[in-house]
């Protein structure tokens, strides 16, 4: 997506948000501040210049309060180059003024930031300490309090935003709400589920206390603070496999909104141990580079219920016929599809495309590459996915030199990819001459070396450009 204006501070791209009232497109930069399109991408220009931290997780629009974007502050992708937050913010004039809110802590990072479908007053933001609620259009927060139990004994971290032995027990990566309307669908709308998603689910300390023992699927009826429950959520990973998750709601008129879908990263490989039968072995040499972080892509027919596995990891990385770019040097040293899934990921069914029950046949989702189901088929079991937005692989040659201690360092080979991601929205209204098109988000990434903690960055500023304008493509394109 290179619109005017866009693409010379065009970074990693955290979300995306259509007020398809005034169709109006909004872009949260990881890096960059808030960007909006009133041409559907083809054009671009700041609208978060004057937020004290240009370090923005993800936006949303609320027709709350006459209009008001909102956005939640800090770095979702937790890597090496990471920043964290300084809480969340609201504009009600399309960026020509920001207002902090209350609630949210500073130092947290931002993953997610839903408006309640059914009520426009009602947001949720999905952060680092934890998930959080507001009534009031993204004014104040309360903390939802999540019932992620201890991480030792004696030590609870339910609504511990942060800190201690509880920095990474409440690790919220996704939220959704179930919207209103739909065909055959039983669940209430209004109905919240949140995902608890640190990438390293149960890692043990080197004090013997657990860093999240509390991951895991939580659900509410209202999303009023004290009323979530954990789910056993039967047919979903274990508590010890499952790491970072992404879902994506149904939403289509025609569709059954009781649809959900995840990806999933493995926690357990994450942590270095051996794929064997789904068993926590340890691999004693260390040696083995796990090829993929994956470890599936799941749906649900009853919103988090009951989980069916739709692909597992060895369907997406070990696929020759797939269509990745990664498809043989990248598997043979170890960077196969997946390989970014700690920070690279995320799924959405088409709104458009259904059976007559209301089942989507059209599903995308993203890692280092843009996939798709193969056929158009009701997607409620095992399917069979195709890249569609093939990446650009860089092979990086390794290199030596001498440092200022006269000591020889040496950098290995290693690969360099893309992070691609889009949102499903329509150019028309929904029927026969519906047409749907897909806003693509690229940025050149590294290798998957293990990630280092968050750190704080400085407020800064990133003034509008301005570039011939030129269209999107179907490829996906890497620096």
């Amino acid at each position: 997506m290179n619109g005017l204006g866009f693409v010379d501070n065009m970074g990693r791209i955290d979300d995306l948000a259509y007020d398809a009232a005034h169709n109006r497109l909004f872009a949260a930069l990881g890096t960059g501040g808030i960007w909006l399109s009133t041409d559907q991408g083809q054009s671009w220009r700041s609208i978060g210049d004057s937020l004290p931290s240009q370090v923005v997780g993800a936006v949303d629009w609320t027709a709350a309060n006459g209009g008001t974007v909102v956005t939640v502050s800090g770095d979702p992708t937790f890597g090496g180059g990471g920043y964290t937050g300084y809480g969340a913010f609201y504009s009600t004039n399309l960026g020509s003024t920001w207002t902090k809110a209350t609630g949210i802590p500073d130092g947290a990072l931002g993953f997610s930031i839903d408006v309640d479908p059914t009520n426009p007053n009602i947001v949720y933001a999905a952060t680092l300490y934890g998930l959080f609620r507001s009534t009031d259009g993204g004014k104040t927060y309360l903390n939802v309090n999540l019932p992620t139990g201890e991480v030792a004994p004696g030590v609870s971290c339910t609504g511990v935003a942060g800190g201690g032995k509880c920095q990474l027990a409440n690790v919220v990566t996704d939220v959704v709400v179930r919207p209103p309307g739909g065909v055959n669908s039983e669940v209430a709308a209004g109905t919240v589920l949140a995902v608890v998603g640190w990438r390293a689910s149960d890692r043990q300390n080197a004090d013997g206390t657990i860093q999240s023992l509390g991951q895991g699927l939580y659900r509410s009826d209202t999303g009023a603070p004290g009323t979530f429950s954990k789910m056993s959520a039967l047919g979903w990973p274990s508590q010890h496999r499952q790491g970072r998750v992404e879902l994506g709601a149904t939403t289509g008129s025609a569709q059954d909104h009781d649809y959900l879908y995840a990806i999933v990263q493995d926690a357990a490989a994450l942590n270095g141990e051996l794929d064997l039968l789904d068993a926590p072995v340890q691999d004693p040499t260390n040696a083995v580079r796990p090829g993929t972080l994956l470890n599936g892509i799941y749906v649900s027919a009853d919103f988090g219920k009951t989980w069916t596995l739709m692909a597992d990891d060895d369907a997406i990385a070990k696929d020759p016929a797939s269509g990745s770019a990664l498809v043989g040097y990248g598997q043979a040293v170890g960077y196969e599809p997946g390989v970014q899934a700690w920070y690279n990921e995320w799924i959405s069914p088409d709104p458009t495309r259904q059976t007559l029950l209301g089942i989507p046949t059209r599903l995308a989702f993203g890692l280092e590459e843009v996939w798709q189901n193969e056929l158009p088929v009701p997607l409620n079991g095992p399917t069979t996915f195709k890249v569609i937005g093939r990446t650009a692989i860089t092979l990086q040659p390794a290199r030596s030199w001498t440092t200022a201690a006269g000591e020889t360092a040496t950098r290995p080979a290693s690969t360099r990819c893309c992070r691609t991601r889009w949102r499903w929205r329509t150019t028309a209204p929904p029927g026969p001459a519906c047409r749907t098109t897909a806003t693509r988000r690229s940025r050149p990434t590294g290798s998957s070396t293990r990630p280092s903690e968050a750190t704080a960055r400085s407020p800064r500023s990133i003034p509008p450009t301005a570039r011939s304008p030129t269209r999107r493509t179907s490829t996906t394109t890497c620096g």
